[in-house]
């Protein structure tokens, strides 16, 4: 990715070049992050029998990543609440939730707890993407 001549034709192009990690041309963070999330996962097995194999096991380890875990990144939500946008009500509930908490025993929080904010919208180069097509 370092090439003038590929820079040029990337820009010519109206692509969008990222650094998140310089000098490879195909990168994604986030095919990236689901890889690693993928390889240290406890269930996922050293060696695969054969393809259907790998095939079953991914097809498992997607749905269950998708209906129920809880990331980080998204507030403690999961991925599929986020794309079907249930996690706008769910951080509703959650913050009801400690607020009564809250109010029947004050003595254990220095101060109001507060549930983690649902993510916001990403994407790779987004701003600038956004500034290219406005």
């Amino acid at each position: 990715m370092r090439s003038h001549a590929l820079i040029a034709a990337l820009d010519e192009a109206g692509a969008c070049r990222t650094y998140s990690r310089p000098r490879v041309s195909d990168d994604n963070p986030f095919s990236e992050s689901l890889f690693k999330t993928i390889k240290y996962d406890l269930s996922c097995p050293l060696r695969f029998d054969d393809i259907d194999h790998a095939r079953r096991w991914t097809e498992t380890f997607m749905t269950r990543y998708a209906l129920e875990h809880r990331h980080s990144a998204l507030g403690r939500h999961t991925p599929a609440s986020v794309f079907l946008g249930l996690d706008t009500e769910e951080h509703r509930r959650r913050q009801h939730r400690l607020d009564q908490i809250w109010a029947e025993h004050p003595e254990r929080f220095r101060g109001r707890p507060l549930a983690p904010h649902p993510p916001q919208p990403t994407g790779i180069n987004i701003n600038q993407n956004l500034s290219q097509t406005g």
